[in-house]
């Protein structure tokens, strides 16, 4: 029986050469006109399109210099209403494939946006990177410490860039209550980090422990606020792994 870890590994150990040239953010000309579209635009590739992934594709299609031209789902259901949501946006409606393979073969785009469910994060990442792809990652990067050590050293490996969607220390309202900590505020007083009923169920402990179980999925980016406001330093982008 092939388990989880050893199927990761497998898939890391599947290209030939280890290259180490070129670490972000110190990559070449070329890469710089392959990532930034310096002569066109920026083509994505979705994989995961129900609910936030969904959210994902329409801002990246709003985005001035970038089309989503792929998408990738099990849920035929999800496929449609997407492709039909990027076709009301961009005029444009992008292929559909359920099979996360099949969609890696194709150059119809440069870098994939991955919302799948978790325990599929670090697995579609490494195959993204594998075919040549960049990648924007949704929280949490894995499913367990072991694969975010996968994926950094194939991030080395593959000299692909990996961006984890790690931007609630740049919410408007958490920078204002940073600052207002920082004055000498009392964190439980403060009224910008919960400004609405709406974000209130961060208060909840079942959020956290029980039927949600969101205490790795909303615990980590909430732990990198808190170490923000401490030590005022770290990207919360990286994971130290030792070469």
């Amino acid at each position: 029986m092939t388990t989880r870890r050893d199927f990761i590994k497998k898939t890391v150990a599947g290209t030939a050469a280890l290259s180490l040239g070129s670490i972000i953010p110190g990559f070449g000309s070329n890469s710089y006109q392959e990532i930034l579209g310096a002569n066109e635009k920026i083509r994505i590739g979705v994989i995961g399109v129900n609910s936030r992934g969904n959210a994902l594709a329409q801002g990246f299609a709003k985005m001035k210099g970038c089309e989503v031209t792929y998408l990738c789902d099990v849920d035929s259901r999800a496929l449609e209403r997407c492709q039909a949501d990027i076709h009301k946006i961009s005029g444009r409606t992008p292929k559909g494939e359920k099979d996360i393979r099949k969609m890696l073969e194709s150059d119809d785009f440069e870098a994939v946006v991955i919302a799948t469910p978790d325990h599929w994060h670090a697995k579609a990442a490494i195959m993204a990177m594998q075919a040549g792809k960049h990648v924007y990652l949704e929280k949490p990067t894995s499913h367990n410490p072991a694969e975010n050590e996968m994926l950094v050293r194939a991030t080395l490996k593959y000299n692909r860039i990996v961006q984890v969607g790690n931007q609630r220390r740049s919410w408007p309202n958490v920078i204002k209550a940073i600052e207002e900590i920082k004055s000498g505020a009392s964190p439980g007083m403060s009224t910008t980090v919960l400004p609405s009923a709406q974000e209130k169920w961060f208060l909840y402990p079942t959020i956290w422990t029980g039927i949600y179980g969101k205490a790795l999925h909303h615990g980590c980016p909430i732990l990198k606020i808190i170490i923000f406001i401490i030590t005022g330093t770290g990207s919360g982008t990286g994971v130290p792994v030792k070469h």
